[in-house]
């Protein structure tokens, strides 16, 4: 048992540095397992009728039939005396969307995204699909505002790409500038950085409080993140941030990747604490022995 306690610590930490390459790997290389997942989740939340009367509105849009959209259109926005809501659901409105709509059958529909409000008796729902036609991609959202079961059409979005989602937002994706690059510099060395110090500190002899050492290996502060497709970024200066580097997509691989980074204060903290330390004594205890 004394044993199996005193390799805990190194146990622990390389669990944990498995764990994250392996995460790392299964969610950054598309596989057959992932796809599934994604596509699973979509079953399990949205509901047929949803989907169902989403892609009814892309395809009276489709086809040009105004008529019934503008019957389908919230009351709400309908008796609105704002001049930009009048403009929004007006018949130019309409042209001005389904002009980024190709009015030919599409080859391909595929849900790509999913969010859902409910407040009160309100419930509103937006899904999000991509359209694969012979020579480019559209990507519509639909916004649905249900009130007392009757549902109503809230918004409509089109966008017409030059290549699929996955290949937009897709992590080897061309045209990423020198900023994007040194943000996935900066969350492949920190994340290195701070697996190199969690398993020293699981693993040098000597080293005062192993456990509160591991734990702070693996936090940083200071959040900055990036929009890996179009550089975008944003930082908060106050955060406590666990672990202290890595990438995040809310529909991988068809989002955009967010690149995560903070200042790994405990990995630095451990380095020059115990790393060093260690390292100045190896020689003098190296000379006590030959002498």
């Amino acid at each position: 048992m004394q044993r199996f306690l005193s390799r805990l610590p190194t146990i622990v930490a390389s669990l944990y540095v498995a764990f994250g390459i392996v995460y790392t790997l299964f969610t950054l290389i598309p596989n057959p397992l992932s796809e599934s997942l994604f596509r699973a989740s979509f079953t399990r939340i949205v509901q047929p009728e949803d989907d169902s009367l989403a892609r009814g509105y892309i395809e009276s849009l489709r086809r040009r039939d105004y008529t019934f959209l503008e019957e389908s259109i919230d009351p709400s926005l309908k008796s609105s005396n704002d001049d930009d809501v009048k403009k929004a659901v007006s018949k130019s409105k309409f042209d001005e969307v389904a002009s980024e709509l190709s009015t030919a059958k599409p080859l391909q529909i595929r849900m790509m995204g999913f969010h859902k409000f409910t407040q009160s008796s309100e419930t509103d729902t937006n899904i999000v699909y991509e359209l694969r036609y012979p020579s480019h991609w559209t990507v519509a959202s639909v916004t649905v505002k249900w009130t007392s079961g009757e549902p109503h059409l809230y918004g409509m979005n089109v966008t017409r790409l030059d290549r699929s989602l996955e290949s937009t937002n897709g992590l080897f994706a061309p045209g990423k500038g020198p900023a994007q690059m040194l943000a996935l510099t900066a969350v492949v060395v920190v994340s290195l950085l701070s697996w190199v110090s969690l398993v020293m500190a699981a693993m040098l002899p000597n080293v005062r409080w192993r456990w509160l050492w591991m734990i702070a290996t693996t936090i940083g502060v200071c959040q900055f993140e990036m929009n890996w497709t179009t550089g975008a970024s944003s930082l908060q200066p106050i955060y406590i941030r666990f672990p202290p580097a890595g990438m995040a997509c809310a529909y991988p691989p068809y989002a955009p990747w967010i690149l995560i980074v903070s200042l790994p204060i405990g990995a630095f903290a451990f380095f020059l604490v115990h790393w060093l330390k260690n390292a100045s004594q190896g020689p003098v205890q190296t000379a006590v022995a030959e002498t």
